[in-house]
């Protein structure tokens, strides 16, 4: 079961969330060669265009598995700004497994 968690992104900023992977018995998720990750927000699930994060994966100070969601300050400034829907889709050989969803609220950017 996925994790719901909401989230803010200001529009014309850089995005960056760094989550922290576990397996099944909250221990901490080693990553293995072959696993990828995808995530995507769009304004409801049916909808056709989609805003997509760059993804990868990184180790902290304690060894702990990070998946890293990244956007640009040009991507996240065109995307206007109300609420979406987002999920974070994680891909083995074997098994797909949504870790996260929610909401994301994008708020507008003042600035230009």
């Amino acid at each position: 079961m996925s994790t719901k968690f909401n989230i803010v992104i200001e529009q014309g900023a850089t995005v960056h969330f760094d989550i922290p992977l576990f397996d099944a018995n909250n221990a901490p998720l080693e990553v293995s060669t072959g696993i990828t990750a995808v995530a995507q927000l769009r304004e409801s699930w049916q909808s056709v265009n989609a805003y997509s994060f760059t993804t990868s994966f990184s180790t902290d100070s304690s060894g702990q598995v990070l998946l890293n969601l990244d956007m640009d300050a040009n991507t996240s400034m065109s995307i206007p700004p109300r609420d979406y829907v987002y999920d974070v889709r994680l891909s083995t050989t074997h098994d797909v497994i949504r870790l996260m969803e929610g909401i994301a609220q994008v708020t507008p950017a003042i600035s230009r």
